[in-house]
């Protein structure tokens, strides 16, 4: 009976110290990973400004076709009373 003991016991011993190793070998392999670096806080991209279309300032701008260089008038009488509409 003491034979068993002494056989369990020494199982144990190197069950104890295979263990001990095989923790030290994984927790190597964890602490050795490359950790992430942190990432910068989210920034939105700027904005660009959006093109204001041209406007007349002048009557003469809408004379003679030239009402087509500001796509926003149908004619040239449209035109026209835009910049009738901002003389004061």
């Amino acid at each position: 009976m003491a034979e068993y003991a002494i056989v369990l016991a020494g199982l144990a011993v190197v069950c104890l110290v295979a263990a001990v190793f095989v923790g030290a070998a994984i927790q190597g392999r964890f602490e050795s990973t490359n950790t992430p670096t942190p990432a910068n806080p989210f920034e939105p991209p700027p904005t660009r400004a959006v093109p204001q279309p041209n406007s007349p300032t002048a009557i003469a701008e809408c004379e003679d076709g030239g009402w087509r260089n500001f796509p926003q008038f149908d004619s040239e009488a449209e035109c026209r009373r835009y910049v009738d509409s901002l003389l004061p």
